[in-house]
């Protein structure tokens, strides 16, 4: 009972993880700062800047990649619970820590924590 409890949880924390991944993309896509050339070099002194909206850009799409691996953790620890439960288990621990990673994906956090601990749960006939 408990290994299909994890596998729910951990099917669900994926999905989460997956819309935040997606949902992060298209901010990283979409986001523009307060000038839309990347570099400005319009100051006298020949130095060249770097404008606001690339960090931004940047900064969202690396928070989606740890929540696409989040996602990709989180399944892989869902599909083997019944054979490998303790593998199961440890590729969901890391999928919540990722989840931290992205823009603190609390929901995902925690679901992956209580899929991992049912998933190290000894079974009981």
């Amino acid at each position: 009972m408990m290994r299909n409890a994890s596998r729910v949880l951990g099917i669900i924390g994926s999905a989460i993880a997956l819309a935040v991944a997606v949902l992060l993309i298209i901010i990283s896509i979409t986001f523009r700062g307060p000038g839309h050339p990347w570099l400005v070099s319009d100051i006298p002194s020949g130095e060249v800047q770097v404008d606001s909206g690339v960090a931004g850009q940047v900064a969202a799409l690396v928070t989606s990649i740890f929540a696409f691996m989040a996602f990709v953790l989180g399944l892989t620890g869902s599909i083997i619970i019944k054979q490998r439960h303790a593998a199961s288990g440890v590729l969901m621990l890391i999928a919540a820590v990722l989840s931290l990673f992205s823009y603190y994906n609390v929901l995902s956090f925690i679901l992956f924590v209580i899929g991992a601990v049912f998933a190290f749960k000894k079974v009981s006939v």
